[in-house]
């Protein structure tokens, strides 16, 4: 939450100031300035968990309807990607999370699914 306002010298100390809104460190630092906070980008399909505080930066999760595919360092998500929605004559193999996309797989022969369904029905003769 600080940065270096006055170096060190023979006679003193150095003298810190705290960061700025829209700023942060996270670790005592020789830094001259601090770190701007991360922007959850809607169009890389982000949105914000938690707030950037001068101590810890933005933490952004993946938009409804998405799931983190890239791992931001220090938690959260740097890329969220739309999940996948099964064709007909698709079954839902398993359920999408924020985490993980949707897998679909082929119906089997004589039977069907409209693409939301988890398990192929028969098609009636």
């Amino acid at each position: 939450g600080f940065s270096v306002f006055r170096a060190c010298t023979q006679d003193r100390g150095t003298s810190c100031m705290p960061c700025t809104n829209g700023t942060y460190t996270e670790e005592p630092n020789g830094l001259l300035k601090c770190f701007s906070c991360k922007n959850c980008d809607e169009a890389s399909g982000l949105t914000v968990l938690h707030q950037c505080q001068v101590f810890k930066n933005t933490i952004c999760g993946p938009l409804n309807g998405y799931f983190c595919s890239g791992k931001a360092r220090g938690g959260g998500c740097d890329q969220g990607q739309k999940h996948t929605i099964c064709r007909a004559g698709e079954r839902v193999k398993s359920q999408e999370s924020s985490i993980a996309d949707t897998e679909c797989e082929e119906c089997p022969d004589k039977t069907y699914s409209d693409g939301s369904l988890e398990t192929c029905k028969p098609h009636t003769e």
